[in-house]
């Protein structure tokens, strides 16, 4: 008995593509070549942090060592008379201390290239850079000019010694350079503006430029940037590029003039409270406006009666008014005995007997006993 094989579609569908994909792929690598295709995929980490990282790679290529830096804490440390330092940044901030270490070591032989960046102020008489203003040289701008370079009728030329070789620099041409001095070894630029100058400075020199954007990674492949670099370096063996560096923060520039804050604040305080010690004006009045109570002003009428001899007969007349009062407010008071008369006005008002006795008592008379008289009947008109 034969068995009969049959074959499912999709098995065919599976074989059919299979043969097809494969024949595809032999046809493809048959007659297609492989191209490799470069892509500029944009500036990596480094060179974005880092605009002198092109420099530091072209510099390493002709044998130098080269560093970039973001403080000036590396000129505290030992630099070699072979080094070059190349600073981009403002000195305005630089301490005393460091400007000191940097003209040593630029005597003992060092090479330093500074950006000319504080522009000089002919009324004050100072750049504020006190590095360029030692040196005598000034930065200027260009308000009188508008040059296109394009087509480099007016690039920067140099030839330095040991080549007869021209180096062409294209300087931005905002700036330029007065040597006021007259000590520069050399100045240098187009036919209209000195863009660089050298001074001489014990065994090492310092180089002054307009442009530093020559050396960043953008423009040191322009004209004859790199090699402007290189034959600046010279003998150098480890050149160190300075940039963007931290100034000192205010709160260790307010450490450092303590002294004078405290001063001027004591010296305001004085002022002030110099000023606020003068009388101006006519002397405020130190009236004071008071109400007295009724008994001081009986007191008072009282101490003025007995003085000029009318204390016995207001005391009278007051006595009198006040019996009146009595013999209405108590039956028979004027038939009484004294002793009763007090014992009577006790119960009625009050008052201790000590001190309704008094008002019997006519012997001792005097300032003191005037006024409790006085006061004493107040009182007992008030209670009746």
């Amino acid at each position: 008995m034969r068995t009969k094989v049959t074959i499912s579609p999709i098995t065919w569908v599976l074989v059919i593509s299979a043969i097809v994909i494969a024949g595809y792929s032999y046809w493809f690598y048959s007659n297609f070549d492989k191209v490799i295709e470069e892509k500029d995929l944009g500036p990596i980490k480094e060179v974005k942090a880092n605009p002198f990282f092109a420099a530091e790679k072209f510099l390493a290529e002709v044998g130098k060592s080269a560093s970039t830096h973001k403080n000036f804490s590396i000129l505290d440390q030992q630099l070699e008379s072979t080094d070059t330092v190349i600073i981009e940044s403002s000195r305005v901030g630089l301490s005393e201390s460091k400007r000191n270490s940097i003209n040593d070591w630029i005597e003992a032989g060092g090479h330093l290239i500074v950006l000319a960046m504080e522009i000089y102020d002919d009324e004050k008489g100072t750049s504020r850079d006190i590095l360029l203003d030692e040196l005598g040289i000034r930065l200027y701008e260009n308000y009188n000019y508008s040059w296109d370079n394009e087509d480099g009728d007016n690039l920067a030329t140099f030839v330095f010694e040991d080549t007869d070789v021209e180096t062409s620099v294209d300087f931005s041409l905002d700036f330029y350079l007065q040597d006021n001095s007259g000590d520069a070894t050399f100045v240098g630029g187009n036919e209209y503006s000195d863009l660089f100058a050298q001074y001489q400075q014990g065994d090492g020199m310092i180089s002054v430029v307009t442009d530093m954007n020559i050396w960043k990674n953008w423009y040191i492949d322009d004209r004859d940037h790199a090699m402007f670099l290189y034959q600046l370096v010279g003998g150098g063996e480890n050149v160190i590029f300075l940039y963007n560096t931290i100034q000192p923060s205010l709160l260790s520039l307010m450490f450092e003039r303590i002294p004078m804050i405290v001063i001027s604040f004591l010296a305001i305080i004085g002022v002030f409270l110099f000023s606020y010690s003068w009388r101006k004006g006519p002397p405020k009045s130190d009236l004071i406006i008071s109400q007295r109570e009724i008994m001081q002003h009986i007191e008072a009428a009282g101490e003025f009666s007995f003085r000029n001899d009318n204390g016995r007969r207001l005391l009278k007349a007051l006595t009198q008014t006040l019996e009146v009062r009595l013999r209405k407010s108590i039956h028979n008071y004027s038939k009484l005995e004294p002793k009763d008369q007090i014992t009577k006005l006790y119960h009625l008002t009050g008052i201790n007997r000590n001190e309704l006795e008094i008002l019997w008592h006519d012997s001792d008379l005097n300032q003191d006993n005037f006024v409790k008289k006085l006061i004493l009947i107040q009182r007992i008109r008030k209670l009746l």
